[in-house]
């Protein structure tokens, strides 16, 4: 009778710990919520900080240069001017001191010498002139100034070898006034002494005659003799 007992209550005993265990792994809020807690761990390794940065440091990126992480590493002042920042540029960073952009406005084309055979053409060039102060021409064509200076007294003879074009020759003083000429020609002129200084042969043609080709001849001597 004892045993019967004893028998009885050891099978009531492993039948609620059957029930127990049974009901523990039916539970779906046990399952999910370890799972839940492994996913949260394996996303706090990969970022678990407060800010939108992708690193790992807790905090904003809050450093003063311009990388997506934080790392606190500051940027050299890479800029092109002499500030501290890497934004601003300075009014005028060119090579000088001044406040321009170092651009210089230049009236001549080429430069020419004495002794000089040159081959030119006025094919593309513009029209800075138009009347002359030594002659009555209408020059509206395209003009090609040459930039000649003497380092002593001269006599020169400057001409027009050949022309393509109607093509007539001048020399100025002043390439940025027109009204500075002092001899002309439609072939050859000579000047019988020049001070040293910076002159400027011009060829131009008249409205009516397209461009082209041409070549000037220019001979210096000294002022005594003729070139």
């Amino acid at each position: 009778m004892i045993f019967s007992q004893r028998f009885v209550v050891t099978l009531l005993v492993a039948f609620l710990c059957c029930f127990c265990l049974s009901c523990a792994l039916d539970d779906p809020s046990t399952s999910s919520g370890q799972a839940d807690g492994d996913a949260d761990d394996d996303a706090q390794e990969i970022d678990d900080d407060a800010d939108d940065d992708g690193d790992d440091d807790g905090g904003p990126d809050d450093d003063l240069d311009d990388d997506a992480g934080d790392d606190d590493t500051v940027l050299p002042d890479d800029d092109a001017d002499d500030d501290a920042d890497d934004d601003t540029a300075l009014p005028d960073d060119d090579v000088n001191d001044d406040a321009d952009d170092d651009t210089q406005d230049q009236c001549w084309d080429f430069d020419i010498q004495c002794g000089d055979y040159v081959f030119g053409t006025n094919i593309g060039f513009g029209a800075d002139f138009d009347k002359y102060g030594c002659t009555p021409w209408i020059e509206t064509g395209p003009d090609v100034v040459y930039r000649l200076e003497l380092t002593e007294p001269s006599h020169i003879r400057a001409g027009i070898d050949f022309a393509m074009f109607d093509a007539h020759i001048f020399l100025l003083t002043d390439c940025a006034n027109q009204d500075s000429c002092i001899a002309y020609s439609y072939n050859y002129y000579s000047v019988a002494c020049l001070e040293p200084g910076v002159y400027y042969i011009v060829v131009d043609n008249e409205w009516y005659s397209p461009p082209g080709i041409f070549a000037i001849d220019l001979n210096c001597g000294p002022c005594e003799e003729e070139a």
